[in-house]
């Protein structure tokens, strides 16, 4: 995110926009990270320069930014945000006028366009200025939709983590309509965006869910994509769980019984989904590979582990804020019965692990699958390895229904993995 890549970035998005000749503005959001008013700036500035028109909607959730793409007119959509990522960091996501993510071949033409510009002079003054509109309303139209989704009555105590981020200002107004409903982590400054808060930290949501006598936790991270549940009894809510629920809530005789998810979500929602008669497809790793494809199966929900998930009817993209809506639901319709139906639910224990790649770590992925094919119990275990989208490591996921066989697993890959803080051979977390 230099100076000279958001130059080359807005240079590239403004001749995209010129090459498709819509003459439709840029629709251009942000989280509350203090980095981007400055980032907006730069870009606005040059996307006017260059003749393209912008309106500018200021703080709104990723899911917001969707939202009035899939309402309004517009080129193209950027989200200027870093999702889950400390304050000091920060990113951009782009969306298709449609409200979708852009598709990945016109993501990498405008790749290869930015690369193709920088360091190199870029084209000059084109003899006209585009105009520049602020609309920070915009976003109610988002809020509406959601206030709408939301029960108008709930009973059960619940406390809403905003991550101090984008979901802030708009969750407030939100819990005006219900005694039941605070929220907290909803001042941001700039700096406190995910700072000791938010999805990234459901355990300590969990602490204050309990010490302060409330019955559920909801915990959004810094754009509003991502949601976590915790509840007092029963401790943090496995997403695989939720959605399988959430599945359950939504069937009805003119869709598919489908849900879809990543390769990497746990074993236990495949063996209930089989119990309860969904179809269950698993495709790899990206919320755009989860939407398009529940998108393409008339699928009922979609979801990443990770606590994204996706209403087709409703949205264009993961949703924090319509899972947090459908989860409220779900509590005044399953009422006392809710923890339950949560524990009737399978979920296998898991290990993770990561080991360091090297520059073949596809030819390594395909030969660690190799040494270990007759290793698994197919019917309670599952293993799941692939190379990092982020980081130099392959990424290892190992499920089991009651026997943990790790050790046999570290000795058929032929290498220790990397070791965790606490020395542990495997990065464990038991479910």
């Amino acid at each position: 995110m230099t100076l000279e890549f958001l130059s080359a970035f807005a240079w590239c998005i403004s001749e995209h926009c010129q090459r498709e000749k819509t003459g439709l503005p840029i629709l251009v959001g942000r989280d509350t990270r203090l980095s981007g008013r400055t980032v907006e700036t730069l870009l606005v500035s040059i996307f006017t320069y260059t003749g393209v028109d912008v309106q500018a909607v200021g703080v709104i959730p990723t899911p917001g930014l969707a939202a009035i793409l899939r309402r309004d007119r517009f080129a193209i959509g950027v989200m200027i945000t870093a999702s889950p990522d400390p304050a000091e960091n920060n990113g951009i996501k782009l969306f298709e006028s449609s409200g979708f993510k852009l598709p990945q071949r016109t993501e990498r033409a405008i790749e290869a366009d930015i690369l193709g510009v920088l360091g190199s002079p870029f084209g000059g003054y084109g003899g006209s200025i585009g105009a520049y509109v602020i609309d920070s309303r915009a976003r109610d139209h988002y809020g509406e939709h959601i206030r709408q989704t939301i029960p108008r009555e709930i009973s059960t105590q619940v406390l809403i983590d905003c991550s101090n981020g984008a979901c802030s200002e708009i969750a407030r107004d939100l819990v005006k309509d219900f005694e039941t409903i605070e929220c907290e982590y909803d001042q941001p400054n700039g700096a406190n965006i995910n700072r000791h808060c938010g999805a990234l930290e459901p355990e300590k949501l969990l602490e204050r869910v309990r010490s302060r006598k409330f019955d559920y936790g909801i915990a959004f991270d810094g754009d509003g994509d991502r949601a976590i549940f915790v509840s007092r009894t029963y401790g943090v809510i496995e997403t695989e769980k939720l959605l399988i629920l959430f599945a359950k809530f939504l069937a009805s005789d003119d869709r598919p019984k489908t849900i879809v998810t990543t390769e990497i979500c746990n074993m236990g929602l495949e063996k209930n989904c089989e119990r309860l008669g969904f179809t269950l497809i698993q495709v790899e790793v990206g919320d755009r590979n989860v939407v398009n494809r529940t998108v393409s199966e008339r699928g009922l929900v979609g979801a990443e582990p990770t606590g994204h998930y996706f209403f087709p009817t409703e949205s264009t993209t993961m949703d924090g804020f319509l899972a947090c809506a459908y989860f409220l639901r779900l509590l005044n319709s399953y009422g006392v019965s809710f923890e339950g139906e949560l524990g009737a639910l399978s979920h296998f224990n898991r290990v993770t692990a990561d080991l360091p790649a090297d520059e073949n770590s596809t030819d390594s992925v395909e030969r660690f699958y190799q040494q270990t094919a007759s290793f698994l119990n197919h019917r309670s275990e599952k293993l799941v390895i692939r190379r990092s989208m982020w980081d130099p490591v392959i990424r290892i996921y190992y499920d089991y229904e009651t026997e943990n066989r790790s050790d046999e697993l570290n000795d058929l890959l032929g290498s220790s993995p990397k070791k965790s803080q606490s020395g542990d051979r495997l990065i464990q977390r038991e479910s």
